[in-house]
């Protein structure tokens, strides 16, 4: 899953895709090469990403004005 995963990433920077498409695409080729369930892996990221404390992190850095 590595090796596709890093191959897309290369790949896609060479041909100057940008950075977060790569991410992404390397992302579903990682799963899709490792046979995971795509909708079970779909919700687990979004449960991970779906956190009240990852929200409040850029607001501590909001300058007091």
């Amino acid at each position: 899953m590595t090796a596709v995963m890093l191959t897309t990433m290369i790949l896609c920077f060479a041909l100057t895709i940008s950075v977060a498409v790569s991410i992404g695409l390397a992302s579903v080729l990682g799963i899709q090469a490792n046979n995971a369930h795509m909708l079970i892996s779909v919700k687990e990221m979004f449960n991970a990403i779906n956190k009240f404390p990852l929200a409040a992190i850029p607001f501590s850095f909001w300058p007091a004005t």
